[in-house]
């Protein structure tokens, strides 16, 4: 009988073995997926980018559109950033989230492709999109458009301009801070506006809008807004009303940034995501998917959005400037608009 008992032993040490192994496995819990939040705009390019990278990648994205820039300025306040990535808006968002110490360090292989123009020092975030503001006007009801920004003060456009305002819209405070930096506007430009009874809209694409509809002439956009416009009456089989003007004094230059969320908690495979789609946007693929929204790309060798000629004069605004003088800025805007 004395055989049985090196086995019996044997029997509970690997059924303590065993169970200890099990006990082990359950409370890791299963397999953390990767799986990222990007924030950005418009809803139609980030519904194609979130298509084209999920075919490769899997149902892996939240894309979260509309007003984000607002919800992530509530998230931040409240200390906790819901997204892993952000994409879109203007660089003054990311110059303050930077500042705050809550963008990733991230400089991506892809940016050896970019254009010597949009190429920045510093890679807490990086300019994925080039795209500038205009003035768009109805052709059906302006025989001799605006040659300058000036002219939109004078007398003939009372009532008949529109622009989006600065204190609800970021897109633009920029346009605010590129004009009023011009020698020949200044804020007396913005004056004169409001005695022109120019129509403050709470968005540039309610500009567009507008503008199309014919319930305002002219007014100040963004030259996306306007080309997926003019371009989604083309594809309908009816010709748009809507024109671009390009200024020979120039358009005003707001590229649009990338940029990854710091955050400690999100797992190392998420995050090596968010560099994957942070790469995508930059790749030859996710530039060609935003030129077809009206976007201008940064990559060197990529054709240029339809309607948008090979040189274009520029207004550039003093970024710095306007981050570190943003309230100033608001403060006259409102003291003049009301």
């Amino acid at each position: 009988m004395k055989w049985r008992i090196p086995l019996t032993i044997g029997m509970v040490v690997v059924l303590i073995a065993g169970a200890a192994y099990w006990i082990y496995f359950l409370s890791m819990g299963p397999a953390e997926e990767a799986h990222i939040t990007v924030y950005m705009s418009p809803e139609p390019l980030a519904d194609a980018l979130e298509s084209a990278f999920e075919e490769e990648h899997g149902d892996i994205l939240e894309m979260v559109s509309g007003p984000w820039c607002r919800r992530l300025r509530v998230e931040m306040e409240a200390g906790d950033i819901n997204a892993d990535v952000i994409y879109g808006a203007e660089p003054l968002l990311y110059m303050m989230l930077e500042e705050k110490g809550q963008l990733l360090w991230y400089n991506s292989p892809e940016e050896a492709w970019m254009k010597s123009e949009y190429i920045m020092v510093e890679k807490y975030f990086t300019l994925a999109n080039g795209r500038y503001a205009v003035i768009a006007y109805n052709k059906e009801k302006v025989s001799e458009p605006p040659s300058s920004w000036k002219e939109l003060t004078e007398p003939e456009w009372n009532r008949k301009i529109a622009i989006p305002n600065a204190a609800t819209c970021a897109t633009a405070f920029a346009i605010t801070c590129g004009l009023v930096n011009q020698s020949d506007l200044g804020w007396e430009f913005y004056r004169e506006l409001k005695e022109n009874d120019a129509i403050l809209v709470d968005t540039a694409m309610m500009v567009v809008e507008k503008v199309t509809s014919g319930e305002v002439w002219v007014g100040i956009c963004p030259l996306d807004a306007a080309l997926r416009t003019i371009n989604k009456a083309k594809k309908e089989g009816v010709e748009s009303p809507l024109k671009i003007i390009w200024l020979e004094e120039g358009a005003i230059k707001i590229p649009r940034p990338i940029a990854i969320i710091q955050d400690e908690k999100r797992s190392e495979k998420s995050t090596e995501l968010a560099k994957k789609f942070f790469d995508f946007a930059l790749s030859e693929e996710g530039q060609k998917i935003a030129t077809k929204y009206g976007y201008i790309p940064v990559r060197e060798g990529l054709p240029l959005p339809g309607g948008v000629p090979e040189k274009i004069t520029s207004i550039s605004i003093p970024w710095v400037w306007a981050h570190e003088n943003g309230k100033e800025i608001r403060d006259t805007y409102e003291s003049i608009m009301g």
